[in-house]
């Protein structure tokens, strides 16, 4: 666990789930990863703690393979 830690401390990307470092490149990253953030409002039992993690693209895949209800998926018409 210092391992990961001392990785993300120097600015590294690791998956929660599987613990791989994302590729990177002379500070480009060169692999996609799902972001989230989540700040937990009231009537929850984390009222006002903020959650982020980051998930490699397979560890997303095999998660929504899951899924009961499929993830909603639609194509954007240009990249910015």
């Amino acid at each position: 666990m210092a391992h990961l830690m001392k990785e993300r401390k120097k600015g590294a990307l690791i998956c929660n789930v599987c613990g791989r470092t994302l590729r990177v490149e002379k500070g480009i990253l060169l692999e996609d990863a799902f972001q989230a953030t989540k700040e937990w409002g009231f009537f929850s039992s984390r009222d006002l703690e903020v959650h982020k993690f980051t998930i490699c693209e397979s560890c997303y895949d095999h998660m929504i393979s899951q899924f009961k209800i499929p993830v909603e998926i639609s194509d954007k018409k240009e990249a910015l």
